[in-house]
């Protein structure tokens, strides 16, 4: 949901965002003692099992916000959003804060739902 201000063929929008995570992957490196380890792990949410191949998430739900910039090129639509999320992802630790961040560009052709 974004509120969008138009100028000519521009526009900006801002908007609260909703997500709720239900999986993925997470692959890093780490330079650990002078040499770069790789892990390819899934992502869970809730309470840490035994499971060593798992990246756990304490919190599925975030909330957080979106600016969003674009241009109607003819019949094309550009348009570049950059989403922060609020919520810290875990709860163990107070010292340590994760967010969601994220930055998209889609190139697309709109399609009208009114006259």
């Amino acid at each position: 949901m974004l509120a969008k201000f138009k100028f000519n063929n521009f526009y900006a929008g801002v908007g609260p965002t909703f997500s709720y995570g239900i999986g993925g992957k997470r692959m890093q490196k780490v330079l650990y003692m002078g040499k770069w380890e790789s892990s390819n792990d899934k992502i869970k949410f809730g309470r840490k099992s035994d499971n060593f191949n798992a990246a756990y998430i304490d919190n599925a739900f975030d909330l957080g916000t979106q600016v969003a910039l674009g241009v109607k090129a003819g019949p094309i639509v550009i348009d570049l959003r950059f989403q922060m999320g609020l919520l810290n992802l875990y709860d163990y630790d107070a010292d340590v804060i994760s967010q969601n961040r994220s930055l998209q560009l889609t190139v697309g052709f709109p399609i009208s739902l009114s006259n």
